[in-house]
């Protein structure tokens, strides 16, 4: 679907045009998100309507329902995720985050946990972390990397 921003319309690849018909509010939604319904002038006879509706009735026209704020969300996360600083965060993060997860499995040999209730499940996260923590400052301090920093500090 083509979206054009002057006109508030969408396009589908047969060049039907849907038009927006109403605005309702997202009543599951805790942010009050505005959804707007768009719907097709006609979709009789298109030879392409069962990949584009999944309506049961044949004579139902094609229907879209869109959050814009999602989208404009959406479209700011990706802009930040594409900066420099963005793919160097992200390049970090997948370096860190993928090891601990290695090296827990591999190295303490955790496959599950040990108890039940997300209150004990915590607690043994929490352990499993401080053991996982104690372990890097102690290979840190052996090797005289104590004072050495991935990434760049930041102050608060």
């Amino acid at each position: 679907m083509d979206y054009d921003t002057e006109t508030d319309t969408y396009t589908c690849v047969m060049g039907k045009t849907l038009f927006m018909y109403r605005e309702s509010k997202d009543k599951y939604s805790k942010h009050n998100v505005t959804v707007s319904h768009y719907r097709c002038e006609d979709c009789t006879g298109c030879p392409r309507r069962k990949e584009c509706c999944k309506a049961a009735n044949s004579n139902k026209p094609k229907e879209l329902r869109v959050r814009k704020q999602y989208e404009q969300k959406r479209a700011a996360s990706e802009e930040n995720i594409n900066t420099q600083e963005g793919v160097y965060l992200r390049l970090c993060r997948s370096i860190q985050v993928e090891g601990a997860f290695g090296l827990l499995k591999n190295d303490f040999g955790f496959r599950r946990f040990l108890t039940r209730g997300k209150r004990n499940v915590r607690t043994e996260l929490f352990l499993l972390g401080l053991g996982f923590n104690l372990k890097k400052l102690w290979k840190k301090q052996q090797t005289g990397r104590l004072h050495t920093h991935l990434s760049v500090l930041s102050s608060a």
